[in-house]
Formats: structure tokens, sequence, C-alpha cells
């Protein structure tokens, strides 16, 4: 999920705190055979590495992630919650 912030705020000089910045991981690990990106969140084994220990790149991999589900799903995957629920 990208982080979607009003013009006026970026012009005003606001920007995000990235410290504390939660993880995108919302517990599914399903991984694409094709892509090897989750299907829950978008991140492979090595982002989920790099996620936890060097935090400077958590948002070059949160950036990543809308496209990367966006594939996924524009290729018939389910996505996000939907990749939990089984096959009708």
């Amino acid at each position: 999920m990208a982080l979607i912030v009003p013009a006026a705020l970026l012009q005003a000089g606001w920007r995000p705190y990235m410290g504390g910045m939660a993880s995108p991981c919302i517990d599914i690990c399903k991984y694409d055979e094709a892509t090897n990106w989750c299907l829950g969140c978008g991140m492979t084994r090595k982002d989920k590495k790099h996620w936890k220990k060097e935090k400077e790149r958590r948002p070059a991999i949160k950036a990543e992630l809308p496209a990367r589900l966006e594939a996924m799903a524009a290729s018939g995957l389910r996505v996000g919650k939907a990749a939990k629920k089984k096959r009708d």
C-alpha cells in the first residue's frame, strides 16, 4: 500500500516519519514461483531479511511493493488478503 500525501502538505515541507516504518507483511507468506514475490505483501525472502536488518533500505523496498502486487494481480493471481483464501 503506497503512502498518499496531499500536495499541500509536501509543499509545506511535511515529510513522513520513516524511522519506525511498520512492516508491510500481512502474514500470508505464499510466493509466486515465477517472481519469488510474496502474494501477501509483494516482498521477496531477501527483502524480508533486509527489512529486519537494514532499516535504511525500508523506504526503497516499500516503494516497489504496489507495482509488484499490481503485476501479480494483472496476471490473475490473488494478492493481498485475497491470497489467503482458497480458490473457488
